[in-house]
């Protein structure tokens, strides 16, 4: 896409009449060039090392490990298991897409892990198909006006906030409010597109009155402004302790601090099923925080990375199986229950 982008950008595709040569009255339009220009070639080799230099890291690993992380996401996508249902999706693509640019998707401390927050009925679930129609009105605007610039934004913004709803669509049930919260950057090649459209006119308005340089400090001005607003949300915003952002993290870590303290060697992870990951990972986010190593199942070791792979040999193992997953494994013989946190029973077992 920013290649596409580049190319759409370098050559004279959406290059109105009036800037090849021709009059703004004359409708007739000389056939495009067929190869770009010096500076053309230029963008579009810049914008293929780039992703060239993007993608390098994700294939390196892809290659060196079995399976790597696209093959993960590959299996995940293919994999027959629940989705998401559209209102849900539909409602967590909206939060993120109302928070931007200045509002918190979760603006209550721990909410992060809040299954809750995407439930009910809520208006922002109507935001996702409005932004669509948005960036495709802007870009066939940008079309009929000849903006490159505005049309290749609405078309990468439009297919952005497309990606996003796919993207929550294919998460299994919970849907968790850190799983989306990348998407409140969506919108921005969208508003980009809109003020593209709509400078390209105050530009020309200014000028003719000549006061074309009172408008670039002004814009510079807006800039500095945007960026003094953002950072200093950031700064009042509540901070995290001890980077226990589950709801449930301190109560998770009460319950096997002990044992996991007093023992000695690594621990076990075993996760039932991928709906108590929250629990264990905020359990081995307090392990590794104090120098104990812990090992995780086969099964989810994609979710704490190859560091995590066991090797057999753990004498402690914490058991956690989701409490209203009646498909799950029961916890193995003379498991010791320690009790539940937020649906996940979490069982010690001494080997």
């Amino acid at each position: 896409m920013p290649v596409a982008a580049l190319l759409l950008r370098s050559t004279d595709l959406l290059k109105p009449p009036w800037e090849r040569g021709l009059e703004e009255h004359d409708v007739e339009r000389p056939p495009l060039r067929k190869h770009l220009n010096r500076r053309g070639r230029a963008f579009v080799a810049a914008g293929s090392i780039a992703v060239f230099l993007m993608w390098v890291p994700p294939v390196v690993q892809q290659l060196t490990h079995r399976p790597g992380n696209l093959g993960e996401v590959e299996s995940y996508v293919r994999a027959s298991h629940d989705r998401s249902p559209l209102p849900t999706a539909s409602i967590a693509l909206g939060t993120e897409l109302r928070a931007f640019p200045f509002l918190k998707d979760t603006p209550h401390l721990y909410q992060e892990s809040d299954t809750e927050l995407f439930e009910g009925p809520r208006r922002t679930r109507f935001l996702p198909y409005i932004y669509m129609v948005a960036a495709g009105l802007l870009c066939a605007l940008a079309v009929r006006r000849g903006d490159r610039l505005a049309a290749t934004c609405a078309a990468i913004g439009g297919s952005a906030v497309l990606a996003g709803l796919v993207s929550a669509l294919l998460v299994s049930p919970p849907l968790y409010p850190y799983l989306v919260a990348w998407m409140c950057v969506l919108p921005v090649p969208i508003w980009a597109a809109a003020a593209a459209l709509v400078w390209r006119g105050i530009e020309r308005r200014a000028a003719s009155a000549g006061l074309g340089g009172r408008l670039k400090m002004a814009a510079v001005l807006a800039v500095v402004a945007v960026s003094a607003a953002c950072v200093t949300q950031a700064v009042r915003d509540d901070q995290l302790k001890e980077h226990l952002a589950f709801p449930g993290g301190a109560e998770s870590w009460r319950l096997v601090r002990t044992r996991v303290l007093t023992h000695r060697g690594p621990v076990l992870l075993y996760l039932a099923d991928g709906g108590t990951m929250p629990v264990a990972a905020s359990i081995a986010n307090q392990a590794y925080r104090r120098g104990r190593t812990y090992h995780v199942n086969r099964t989810f070791l994609y979710m704490f990375g190859d560091a995590a792979r066991s090797h057999g040999g753990e004498t402690l193992e914490l058991f956690f199986a989701g409490v209203h997953q009646t498909d799950d494994e029961p916890p193995p013989p003379k498991a010791v229950d320690l009790g539940i946190v937020r649906e996940t029973h979490v069982y010690a077992v001494y080997r």
